[in-house]
């Protein structure tokens, strides 16, 4: 591939990642994935799913609009889990917390996505800062998904942080948010 073609690739890649961004409700979301998805990436689906987390805290009929066009969602749903196991750990965190704050739970159909969510983070919670970590807690606990090893894991990992002292001014805060989740 020459230079040209590859700036023509980024600009394509930044352009559609723009677009996710911009989209200032849920259906624009989903008509640019029915007509785009075939070239999002990991940062594209991890981006469509805050994105759509971020108008659903918004607009909270977004929420009701999720659950009752579950089926209009079953593509990004495929999609994402198809891409998961090769996703950073961030990006799956994003997917996990933007699709919690449309307020679905562990049900059908958005319980295929609750288990392979936990798997992937599971044996990189040291790899996630505390922002993350309560983040994830917060996302498992909205969706009423009992992740008991990936809850173990953070809680360790929370542990360990505040002892080391890291992640500064983060931490009160996701200690919080975090003792919020495991105890919902």
């Amino acid at each position: 591939m020459d230079g040209a073609s590859r700036g023509a690739m980024r600009s394509a890649v930044y352009g559609l990642q723009r677009r996710i961004t911009r989209s200032k409700f849920a259906a624009d979301l989903v008509r640019l994935e029915a007509s785009h998805g075939a070239h999002f990436d990991a940062v594209h689906m991890s981006t469509f799913w805050q994105r759509m987390g971020r108008i659903a805290r918004t607009h909270p009929q977004t929420g009701e609009w999720a659950s009752a066009n579950a089926e209009l969602l079953a593509t990004s749903r495929a999609r994402t889990l198809q891409m998961l196991p090769a996703m950073e750990p961030r990006a799956v965190v994003g997917i996990a917390h933007g699709i919690a704050s449309l307020s679905v739970e562990s049900g059908p159909p958005w319980d295929e996505v609750w288990a392979p969510v936990a798997d992937a983070l599971l044996g990189h919670v040291d790899a996630l800062n505390t922002q993350d970590l309560s983040n994830t807690a917060w996302a498992l606990s909205r969706a009423k998904y009992g992740a008991t090893p990936l809850y173990d894991a953070i809680a360790s990992r929370l542990e360990v942080a505040a002892a080391a002292g890291d992640d500064g001014p983060l931490m009160p805060q996701a200690i919080a948010n975090s003792l919020w989740a495991f105890s919902a």
